[in-house]
């Protein structure tokens, strides 16, 4: 009998968890090459897999592997595109016969150099890679010369056999026992959106084609089984097809009451959402499976959406959507991106406080403006003036000491400066942001700036412009650091992110949120809290009861950093502050009123690191203080 040939799957992840928890993603863009290839019985006979890599463990371990293979097929993406080209490369001197084929979302199409500038490539495919890859295997059968460069057609009738049912993966998971698998779940393909600084809708030409729902559903019946709590969909709408997204959702909830597991869903909710899609997210924490929606804002600027190409989605009903949610306590969230090309310093501060007019006042992201390879915002540098530099650290836990001495560390094209926003105004975005977030999100301040909005019709952006300079010198020291950080960024790549000491790592995305990290660490948020209130007396005419309230509900919902809530804690106020501010109460009134704190994430999760991690990664909302206020009867 003929050997087979053997072949490799490449497609290495990253530790999931930001404290090392051994959780990864199951390689899901390699099973379904295999799975669907092996269908032709050709090829089953010919091939099998020698390796499927899917971590990035010691190098030397990595390229070890792989010498036994013929062909080894590289999965390309922003964690592992440097390792995948010196994996090549090595490969090629080890046995210069190998073929290095290279697919994914990482490899430059539009260079005109790229065989040029790496050798080791011998193949790129672009698009959807399962009909290219069983033609390149059954080329090597034929001894069919093999082309540089493979295009893919849409498959528009998604009849593909799953990697999970097919057994691909039985191996692996067998073999890595100690590992939590995170399984990607693919319910359709495509995207009708074309932002520019995402090469999702761009690279699918829009329409949208989708899976049969027996595969779904069979495959979240395998990960159920398969003990998985930790659901990634790659949906760019999800909601988009109302009814069929709701019965994935039931599917979801009812393996979640059968087995207990299935505890979150993440994934990229439809882009114009209504109520609908709130529909789907609260039958899913009602039944268990923990989701967030997320309003992916990105910019309130008009130039900014004009340019992004995003004038055609709604904003305007962010605001409606956000009172939808907290009426019927449902977790939601929004995120923004600094340095988008047309925002300015000045448009910045009045996006922050739109966000507060809309009523985010607890879960924010702000993110850092990427320019990825394949996006269109790659050909557009020189329009908007685009500069950027390469952080290593923005893929988090994909760049080891040993990554940066064999030169593979990953990097990601980030923005230090636009036309609109050069360098010294991002850095002031990010300066003033993380002092914004610090008072009004970490809670030191969000009740007395609602309530001067409410009963005095002053700005969030007048509020914390002025309370900022108010607060210069308590900040300064703080602030400076921040700043010496985002500059040695921009130059070195890497971000310098200790806080309070070497126990608590901040990575690049969560740079907004270190300044608000160093007052908990350094035990200011009662000197913070009393500092604003002291600003709000200098500033307006304002009953000492309302300021006294205020500061009484500050301090009992901010905690000291090690020093959190684990009971129901009971708060006397002598007006309805919280009511008028949060609850929708048409009057202030006075009288003696009792509520109930319930810091709901530290009573279940506590203060252990590992459980803090767990609940980011499971739990329902993305931030530090997940709390209730109830008033009581009298």
């Amino acid at each position: 009998m003929q050997k087979k040939v053997n072949i490799s799957l490449v497609q290495p992840g990253f530790d999931v968890g930001p404290t090392h928890l051994n959780i990864y993603y199951l390689p899901y863009s390699i099973g379904l090459l295999w799975a669907y290839a092996k269908q032709n019985k050709k090829i089953e006979d010919n091939f099998c897999v020698d390796t499927i890599l899917f971590k990035r463990t010691p190098y030397q371990d990595n390229l070890d592997a792989l010498k036994n293979s013929k062909i080894v097929f590289f999965s390309a993406y922003v964690w592992n595109w440097k390792l995948n080209l010196k994996l090549a490369k090595d490969l090629k001197e080890h046995n210069p016969d190998i073929l290095c084929i290279f697919g994914g979302p990482s490899i430059p199409h539009t260079s005109r150099t790229l065989f040029e500038d790496f050798p080791q490539i011998d193949s790129i495919t672009i698009g959807e890679g399962e009909q290219i890859f069983e033609d390149i295997l059954l080329s090597y059968l034929e001894d069919r010369e093999l082309q540089k460069i493979y295009r893919a057609e849409r498959i528009k009738d998604l009849e593909l056999p799953s990697p999970y049912l097919d057994g691909i993966f039985d191996d692996i998971m067998e073999q890595n026992q100690d590992v939590i698998w995170n399984p990607t779940l693919e319910i359709d393909r495509g995207c009708p959106y074309k932002c520019t600084f995402c090469d999702w809708g761009g690279l699918t030409n829009a329409k949208v084609y989708k899976f049969e729902l027996d595969r779904v559903f069979a495959e979240l019946e395998w990960m159920s089984k398969n003990g998985c709590d930790f659901i990634s969909c790659t949906a760019a709408n999800f909601g988009i097809f109302k009814e069929r997204d709701m019965m994935i959702a039931e599917k979801m909830a009812d393996l979640h009451k059968k087995e207990g597991v299935i505890k979150k869903f993440q994934t990229s909710f439809a882009k114009n959402s209504n109520a609908n899609i709130f529909n789907i997210i609260k039958f899913l924490n009602e039944n268990g499976v923990n989701s967030q929606f997320i309003i992916s804002l990105q910019s309130f600027t008009e130039e900014v959406l004009v340019n992004i190409e995003r004038k055609n989605m709604k904003i305007n009903n962010a605001e409606d959507l956000t009172v939808y949610a907290n009426k019927h306590h449902m977790p939601m969230g929004t995120e923004l991106i600094l340095g988008m090309p047309g925002e300015t310093l000045e448009t910045w501060k009045d996006s922050l406080s739109k966000l507060y007019d809309y009523g985010f006042h607890t879960s924010l992201d702000i993110y850092s403006l990427q320019v990825i390879e394949n996006a269109p915002m790659n050909t557009q540098r020189q329009q908007f003036g685009l500069e950027t530099f390469p952080a290593h650290d923005m893929v988090v836990d994909c760049t080891s000491f040993e990554d940066i001495s064999l030169g593979i560390s990953e990097e990601i094209q980030v923005i230090k400066g636009t036309d609109s926003m050069p360098q010294k105004d991002l850095v002031e975005a990010y300066k003033y942001t993380s002092q914004v977030i610090s008072l009004h999100n970490n809670g030191i301040s969000d009740l007395i700036a609602i309530y001067l909005k409410k009963a005095f019709g002053v700005s969030y952006r007048e509020f914390y412009e002025g309370v900022v300079e108010y607060l210069h010198d308590d900040f300064k020291q703080y602030v400076d650091i921040l700043e010496d950080r985002l500059y040695n960024w921009h130059d070195t790549g890497i971000f310098d992110g200790w806080v309070g000491n070497e126990e608590i790592r901040v990575y690049s995305w969560a740079i907004p949120y270190i300044v608000p990290m160093e007052l908990h660490y350094n035990q200011k948020i009662p000197h913070f809290i009393d500092k604003v209130a002291e600003y709000v007396d200098k500033t307006w005419d304002i009953d000492p009861v309302i300021i006294k309230d205020y500061k009484n509900y500050a301090v009992n919902r901010v905690k000291h950093w090690g020093n959190y809530i684990h009971e129901q804690k009971e708060f006397k106020t002598t007006t309805n502050l919280y009511d008028y501010t949060f609850n929708g109460a048409e009057e202030l009134t006075f009288g003696d009123y009792t509520y109930t704190l319930d810091d709901q994430y530290y009573r279940e999760y506590g203060d252990n690191i590992k459980e803090h991690t767990e609940y980011v990664l499971y739990g329902r909302q993305r931030r530090w203080h997940l709390h209730k206020v109830n008033k009581k009867d009298k």
